[in-house]
């Protein structure tokens, strides 16, 4: 990819090039950008990161159910987002929402249970 531009504080033409590599992805039958991808791999965890947040506060405030669902609906976001997490720091994250899902789920049948 080739960008030129006129930098005005500087006062002149400014060249920049960068090489953007394709990448075939089976599950969208498309090509992807390996810039596109690591942007996708931010997102990914920044939307983590942000159910996390919300998972834990309703947690806090004793509501397992509407943590259980908040955490199910990231991990399908981030499946759609990745179809093919093959980023060990995307899986890494993927495997530790799914413990915290099944701990959640586990908690709630106990709780039923006692009623």
């Amino acid at each position: 990819m080739k960008m030129n531009y006129f930098d005005y504080r500087k006062q002149k033409r400014v060249f920049t090039e960068e090489k953007a590599y394709l990448k075939w992805v089976p599950a969208t039958q498309n090509f992807e950008i390996l810039l596109e991808s690591q942007h996708k791999k931010l997102y990914a965890i920044a939307i983590l990161n942000q159910s996390l947040k919300v998972m834990s506060e309703a947690f806090a405030a004793k509501d397992n159910q509407k943590a259980l669902v908040e955490i199910q609906n990231t991990i399908s976001q981030i499946k759609n987002l990745y179809p093919e997490a093959k980023d060990a720091d995307v899986e890494k994250l993927v495997v530790s929402a799914t413990d915290y899902a099944d701990d959640l789920t586990q908690l709630i049948k106990n709780k039923r249970n006692k009623n």
